[in-house]
């Protein structure tokens, strides 16, 4: 038999491009995990969206519209779903990045409109407002219908020379 030569001791340039396509095999692989990952992410994350919408869709039966208190009480999931909603959109007018971006998201819009879900909810919960004084001249509580974040702002504007730091403090915090 002849004798063969064995082949010349690989070169460090060799090396280093065998090295590099087994790093990038790697890379590769890792990359293909991660959008795996991602992808049952997204997954997970639509099937979250889809349950929330069909528990949304349940509330509108019940109650005649879409407007979820933000603490609803049965399903505090929901109400901050809806908040999450109303803030995807505002970030969207406001033209920043917002899951209602793109051909998923403005499906999503379309369902919620589809169902008259409102996308600007004001706020209509009363706030504890103060009269200046009554009869015996005694500052007593009263409710109060303030609509809306800038009507109270207003109202604690028109009222600030005459409340005290200490009133000001309780009618913000209610």
């Amino acid at each position: 038999f002849p004798v063969r030569e064995s082949p010349p001791p690989p070169s460090q340039a060799a090396k280093r491009s065998a090295a590099s396509r087994v790093l990038r095999s790697r890379e590769v692989s890792e990359i293909m995990n991660e959008r795996k990952s991602r992808s049952a992410a997204t997954s997970l994350h639509e099937i979250a969206w889809n349950q929330r919408y069909n528990e949304l869709v349940e509330y509108k039966r019940l109650n005649g519209d879409c407007l979820v208190p933000q603490t609803y009480k049965p399903n505090k999931k929901l109400g901050y779903w809806v908040m999450q909603q109303r803030r995807q959109y505002r970030l969207q007018s406001d033209g920043k990045r917002s899951s209602l971006d793109g051909r998923v998201g403005a499906k999503r819009k379309q369902l919620l409109d589809e169902i008259g879900f409102v996308w600007r909810a004001t706020r209509t919960a009363r706030r504890l407002c103060l009269p200046l004084n009554n009869e015996d001249n005694e500052r007593e509580e009263f409710k109060c219908d303030i609509s809306s974040s800038s009507d109270f702002e207003g109202y604690m504007v028109e009222r600030s020379n005459e409340l005290s730091d200490d009133e000001k403090r309780r009618i913000w915090l209610k």
